[in-house]
């Protein structure tokens, strides 16, 4: 029988000091993909792949991974009003599930894959990931697989262009004691409301012919990392 691993919560840095590894660097413990519509200043859906792995190991256990920021390319826009929104308290997400939100406030779904450190037949494990609008953010509910039992969640918060979210610290098997992310997925659809849109592209097109987006790794043993990625945009 297959278990779930969840994000949700937040707990304190570890007081380690970091040590800083750039995008380019030949120690990466996480990658990122993303993909959206390279048309200019247009709604859009969007998909953004993050994989975990130990670079010491990469057959073993990811380390425990804390919070991620996601710095979106200059000019995209983020308007929370154009969906409805997800008001509940964090009490009723764990009591009932995906149908603590209306369903008009729903904005995407996507999975999370997970190494719990106990081996087979506990590991991989997979968690049912629903994304929710609310005033500030995404809410990332996660459910076990293929049911409406909730885990745990995570209140996303953009802040401009930029969304941190975090990872909680949850009861795991060896070396750490913590089950870990090997691979989250989030697809969140394309919302519209006239000329209003959820998501909305730049208006302009830098001279790569690319845009970029960064995101920035803050793990639990007080290491850091950044990665990057770039869409082909049109015009």
């Amino acid at each position: 029988m297959r278990r779930a691993l969840t994000l949700g919560g937040i707990t304190a840095m570890l007081g380690a000091t970091a040590t800083v590894a750039l995008a380019g660097g030949g120690y990466h413990r996480a990658t990122y993909e993303i993909d959206t519509s390279g048309k200019l200043d247009r709604s859009t859906a969007s998909r953004q792949v993050l994989t975990y792995r130990n670079p010491d190991d990469p057959g073993g256990k990811p380390q425990a991974i804390d919070r991620i920021v996601i710095t979106y390319p200059r000019g995209a826009k983020f308007d929370t009003s154009v969906p409805e929104r997800c008001e509940t308290s964090d009490s009723e997400l764990m009591a009932r599930g995906r149908d603590a939100c209306p369903p008009a406030s729903r904005v995407g779904d996507g999975r999370l894959v997970g190494i719990t450190g106990f081996g087979a037949p506990f590991d991989p494990v997979t968690l049912d990931l629903t994304l929710f609008n609310a005033a500030d953010g995404i809410i990332i509910l996660g459910t076990y697989e293929g049911t409406n039992q909730a885990v745990a969640f995570s209140r996303a918060r953009f802040k401009g262009r930029r969304l941190k979210a975090s990872y909680p610290p949850l009861p795991g098997g060896p070396p750490d004691g913590q089950s870990v992310p090997a691979l989250v997925e989030l697809n969140t659809s394309k919302i519209s409301a006239g000329r209003r849109a959820y998501i909305k592209t730049p208006r302009r097109c830098p001279a790569s012919g690319r845009w970029t987006a960064r995101v920035r790794f803050f793990y639990t043993d007080g290491f850091r990392e950044r990665r990057k990625d770039t869409v082909r945009c049109t015009g």
